[in-house]
């Protein structure tokens, strides 16, 4: 049996639900990222190993304002992953984003890798490889065990970084 067609996110804000499964914005043979006007993908360096986080970045309606979700490498390394950070152009964290430029050699990658990179992860290469993307520091907010939730952070992850071009780097 062949899978259902992909179709187009309808409602960013993720309101819908077409399956009617009362899980906003999830249904089988929906691609919820296809609606995102970019995926800037980011090298971030942790312990010895070399990640690439791929970003989702959506336009507000009817605003001139950015929003991008990321997955935090430390909670989905040690098996959360439904931890996806939410960030706000200029509400959240100051950010700068061009979907249209090709961001700058990661360093000891030539372009041919970044391009062989983003190929393997998204399956093309739009105009821009997914945009430069710079966002201050910003923290996790999820925490690790959620019989210990604390409103003050007794168990909350700690990865904290910023984003400078493309490259994420430890705070």
């Amino acid at each position: 049996m062949q899978p259902p067609p992909l179709k187009e996110l309808f409602d960013v804000e993720r309101r819908a639900d077409p399956a009617g499964s009362a899980m906003q914005g999830v249904a089988p043979g929906y691609d919820l990222t296809k609606g995102a006007i970019g995926h800037p993908m980011v090298l971030y360096r942790m312990g010895d190993q070399v990640r690439i986080l791929e970003l989702d970045a959506y336009m507000l309606p009817d605003q001139p304002t950015f929003e991008f979700y990321v997955r935090c490498p430390l909670c989905s390394a040690r098996g959360h992953i439904d931890t996806q950070l939410h960030i706000i152009q200029n509400v959240h964290k100051a950010t700068e984003y061009d979907p249209q430029v090709e961001p700058p050699l990661w360093p000891g990658w030539s372009r041919e890798q970044m391009h062989a990179a983003y190929l393997e992860m998204k399956g093309n290469l739009p105009p821009g490889m997914g945009g430069t993307i710079s966002i201050e520091p910003f923290k996790c907010t999820f925490e690790e065990t959620p019989e210990l939730q604390r409103k003050f952070g007794l168990s909350r992850c700690t990865w904290h970084v910023a984003i400078d071009k493309n490259i994420a780097r430890d705070v």
